[in-house]
């Protein structure tokens, strides 16, 4: 009885201590990056390489375990943008070289093409344990389904999934989609009907 006792009292300062303890390196993360907006919340724990190339806007979610890696380009999140959990970014790639451990190949000798930026844009979700690899840009209001492996663009209101990742549909219709950016998104901001139907919803 006792015993239980005790150990329900060490578990609950430990439960306590480690919310303290992940608020903490929240609120660090939050100091140390280039930006992060009103609203957004990253939770702990996560890996962060590359605080100063790290952008995100208002009211975005990053759930914990996630890794962003952005030494050499940048990782721009969007308003109102959220992952689950184990969401893994990275703006870069090694270099091959013949005779060359690819660890030894510095940044200099990579060359261009091996680092850029990863965009995601207002409104997409990212399902649990999805990758994003250099270079990405994913559109406005498109779902990455678990476990995704993206290394292409992402149409503007698709869904992808896979390894590489593949168009599934389009989630919603054309008309829907004009609804939705009419009620949403400033009128500068808004896609033409000729720029929806040029990524292919009718």
């Amino acid at each position: 009885m006792i015993k239980n006792l005790l150990i329900d009292g060490v578990g609950k300062i430990l439960e306590i201590s480690y919310k303290i303890f992940c608020r903490y390196k929240e609120n660090k993360a939050r100091k140390e990056i280039a930006r992060i907006g009103k609203s957004s919340s990253l939770s702990y724990p996560f890996i962060i390489q590359g605080v100063q190339n790290i952008y995100i806007e208002e009211h975005c979610n990053i759930r914990a375990n996630a890794v962003l890696t952005a030494i050499n380009a940048k990782i721009v999140i969007k308003r109102w943008s959220g992952a689950a959990p184990y969401l893994y970014v990275s703006t870069g790639n090694h270099r091959m070289l013949p005779g060359r451990f690819y660890r030894s190949v510095t940044d200099l000798e990579k060359g261009e093409g091996y680092d850029a930026d990863v965009i995601i844009n207002e409104d997409v979700w990212i399902a649990s344990r999805v990758t994003l690899l250099k270079g990405v840009n994913i559109g406005r209001g498109a779902i990455i389904a678990a476990g995704a492996v993206v290394n292409k663009d992402v149409l503007p209101y698709s869904i992808v999934g896979g390894v590489p990742a593949r168009f599934i549909k389009f989630k919603w219709s054309l008309e829907q989609v004009l609804e939705h950016e009419k009620i949403l998104y400033e009128e500068d901001e808004r896609f033409s009907i000729d720029e929806l139907k040029s990524f292919g919803l009718v």
